[in-house]
């Protein structure tokens, strides 16, 4: 997505701007952060992963106890 002239490198697209907001997040008036999509994604596919790994290790762990 092109930069407005002047902006500076590593800037988010103007505020306001619906789809940007959606889809990476926006910063409300008093300074707060609303995730966007694919920050929400991603986190959920972090703890998804991380729980699957975590699960796997106390069911081998448990494993070699019963045996």
């Amino acid at each position: 997505m092109p930069r407005p002239a002047g902006a500076a490198p590593g800037t988010t697209p103007a505020p306001g701007n619906p789809i940007s907001d959606i889809l990476l997040g926006s910063t409300d008036p008093r300074g707060g952060r609303r995730e966007g999509l694919f920050e929400a994604m991603g986190k959920s596919a972090a703890r998804s992963m991380s729980s699957l790994l975590g699960r796997e290790i106390i069911r081998g762990l448990l494993g070699t106890i019963k045996k």
